[in-house]
C-alpha cells in the first residue's frame, strides 16, 4: 500500500541535493507526512509551500500554515471526540491517533475488541501525549502557504522558478484504501481531485518538467525519466526499489545486504545419531546457513525465532519462525523457512527437521517467545505440482494458489525424542545414491 512515506535514504539523498536551494521557493505536492518539508525547514528554507487532499495531511498542514482546519464528527458513536477537536492541533493529534486505533475498530475478535476499547478508553491521556509529540516535532517547521487541491492541478498553476518536489501516489487510488474509515467518522471540506493511474502520472510528469529545478520518485522505473535518474533505493531484500529521478543532483545508489555470522556449530556429515536438540541462533546465523544450503533464486526474509537443529551435537539443519497474524490467521505460527545440510547419506533427512518442528520442544518454545498459544504451524511450499513431498504425512493441505501450497499441522505431535524415534524407524535407512 501507498503510504506516502520517505525512506532514511532516500531522505539523505534529498539533503544532499538541497544544499544550493537556501533562499528559493520550495513547493512540495503530496505532502504526506511533510518528511520533504521538514528537510527543507532544517536547510534553513524559509519559503515552503505544501499540498495535498488526504484528511489527515491536510489538517497537518493547515497547521503548519497556522491556519484554522474545521472538522466535524460524523458518527454519533464517536461523538466524545467533539473536544478533541476543538482546534486545528487537537485535530491532528486526534487524527493521528485515530489513524492508529481505526485499525482495529469493527474487526471481530477478542484482540482487535480489546485493543479498540483501550483506544476509547484511554483515548484522553494519550491524546494529550500526542499533543505533545506533534509540539515537538513540528517546533521548527512552518508553512508559507498549504493548499488542499488535486497535485496536478497545483503544479500547474505554481512559479515555474521555484524548486518543485512530488512524490505522487504510485498506484490509482491510493489514499482512498489507507483513510476509508477515517472518512466516514469525520467530515470536513475535502477538496476534489481526480484519481492517480498511469494517464495522470503522464500529465504530471509533463508539468512537474517544466520547472527549473524538480525531483519525483516511483516505485517503478520509468523508461521515459531514465535521462534523468539520480537514485536508485531499495531498503530491504524483499522490500521494492524506489527510482528518484530529479532535473539535477548526486547519483545515490544504496541496496540492502545481509547481516552474516560465523555458524559455531559443527556439520554433520556422516550417518545421524541421537538425542536431537533444539539451540536458537541469531538471524545473522540464520543467514550464513540459509546462503550456504538454499537456493539464491529465494528472497530471504528474517523470522521472528531461528533455531539450530542438533543431532548428537551436529548441526542437522535450521528452522525460522514468524507470527502469522500478517498472512490471515490461518495458523498460530508461521514457518519462515526449514532446510537441512547437504551433502548427507541420509536421502530424507528434511522429515527429520520437520519431526523437529512439531515436537512439544518448539512449540513451547514459540509460546514464550510470541506470548500466546502455539496450537498450529504453517508453511508454504512454492511449487507448481499438485503436492510437495517433503511435507506429506506431517502436514495437510491447507491451501492452494497458484505456484504454491499452504501446508498446516497442529504443534507439539511429540517430543523431540519421540520425533527422533518415528524417524529412525521410517527413514532413516534410506541412502542418498
Amino acid at each position: 500500500m501507498f503510504v506516502g512515506a520517505v525512506n532514511n535514504l532516500v531522505r539523505s539523498a534529498l539533503w544532499k541535493m538541497s544544499e544550493g536551494w537556501t533562499g528559493r521557493r520550495v513547493v512540495v505536492a503530496c505532502s504526506g507526512n511533510f518528511t520533504v518539508e521538514r528537510i527543507m525547514a532544517a536547510r534553513g528554507i524559509r519559503e515552503i509551500h505544501g499540498n495535498d487532499v488526504s484528511l489527515y495531511s491536510c489538517a497537518l498542514g493547515a497547521h503548519l500554515a497556522g491556519k484554522p482546519f474545521p472538522l466535524r464528527i460524523k458518527e454519533e458513536r464517536y461523538s466524545f471526540l467533539e473536544p478533541f477537536v476543538a482546534d486545528t492541533e487537537k485535530a491532528v493529534a486526534t487524527l493521528m491517533l485515530c489513524t492508529e486505533w481505526f485499525k482495529f475498530a469493527d474487526r471481530p475478535g477478542m484482540f482487535y475488541e480489546r485493543m479498540d476499547r483501550q483506544y476509547r478508553d484511554d483515548f484522553p491521556n494519550k491524546h494529550e501525549a500526542t499533543v505533545e509529540r506533534i509540539r515537538k516535532a513540528c517546533d521548527d517547521v512552518k508553512l508559507t502557504t498549504f493548499t488542499p487541491a488535486d497535485c496536478v492541478d497545483y503544479l500547474r498553476d505554481a512559479p515555474r522558478d521555484a524548486v518543485a518536489i512530488s512524490f505522487p501516489p504510485t498506484y490509482k487510488a491510493g489514499y482512498e484504501r489507507m483513510y476509508k474509515k477515517l472518512d466516514a467518522v469525520f467530515g470536513w471540506d475535502s477538496p476534489a481531485y481526480t484519481l492517480f493511474d498511469g494517464e495522470r502520472f503522464a500529465e504530471f510528469e509533463g508539468i512537474l518538467r517544466e520547472f527549473k529545478t524538480w525531483v519525483t520518485l516511483t516505485d517503478y522505473p520509468r523508461e521515459d525519466l531514465m535521462k534523468h535518474c539520480v537514485g536508485v533505493v531499495q531498503t530491504g531484500l524483499r522490500s521494492r526499489p524506489v527510482y528518484l529521478y530529479a532535473s539535477e543532483g548526486p547519483t545515490t545508489v544504496a541496496f540492502p545486504h545481509q547481516k552474516l555470522a560465523q555458524n559455531p556449530y559443527p556439520i554433520a556429515r556422516e550417518m545421524i545419531e541421537p538425542p536431537l536438540k533444539l539451540v536458537e541462533i541469531s538471524q545473522a546465523v540464520m543467514n550464513q546457513l540459509r546462503s550456504m544450503y538454499l537456493s539464491p533464486k529465494i528472497v530471504p526474509a528474517g523470522a521472528q525465532c531461528n533455531f539450530a537443529v542438533l543431532a548428537n551435537g551436529l548441526l542437522i539443519g535450521a528452522i525460522g519462525f514468524s507470527k502469522s497474524n500478517y498472512l490471515g490467521n490461518w495458523c498460530d505460527a508461521y514457518m519462515m523457512t526449514d532446510f537441512c545440510v547437504r551433502p548427507n547419506p541420509h536421502k530424507r533427512l528434511s522429515k527429520l527437521i520437520l519431526a523437529a518442528v512439531l515436537s512439544t520442544e518448539v512449540r513451547v518454545a514459540l509460546e514464550q517467545a510470541f506470548g500466546m498459544r502455539v496450537k498450529s504451524i504453517g508453511t508454504t511450499a512454492f511449487t507448481d505440482k499438485p503436492v510437495s513431498m517433503k511435507y506429506w504425512g506431517l502436514f495437510e493441505l491447507a491451501g492452494r494458489k497458484e505456484g504454491k501450497l499452504n501446508y498446516m499441522s497442529p504443534a507439539g505431535k511429540w517430543t523431540l525424542a519421540e520425533g527422533m524415534e518415528w524417524w529412525m524407524q521410517n527413514h532413516a535407512n534410506v541412502l542418498a545414491a
